[in-house]
């Protein structure tokens, strides 16, 4: 396994992410997950590491493949399914009974 960094929640990130949720499309979370991996990656370059993005969602995969990180997504590995729920709104009944 690779190293992981961290990357800390900068307008830098806001600002890349307003642009994806504008540009692709994608919900709030996505679009942070994929700023966070652009920055990341121009940060590795000067290092010559190389960033590999895990992701299962279909619409950050797609939006992703646009920056040409390698990607990995565990539940074509055999891995398990967490149900993305960042741009899916359930509207909840509050009953006074």
């Amino acid at each position: 396994m690779g190293k992981v960094y961290p990357i800390d929640m900068t307008t830098e990130v806001v600002d890349i992410a307003k642009t994806v949720v504008r540009d692709l499309a994608l919900c709030g979370a996505d679009a942070i997950h994929l700023a966070s991996a652009l920055i990341l990656r121009n940060r590795l370059s000067v290092e010559e590491d190389q960033l590999t993005l895990v992701a299962s969602d279909r619409e950050l995969k797609e939006a992703a493949q646009l920056s040409n990180p390698a990607i990995i997504d565990p539940e074509e590995q055999g891995g398990y399914r967490v149900k993305s729920t960042c741009c899916r709104f359930r509207q909840r009944t509050i009953s006074n009974t």
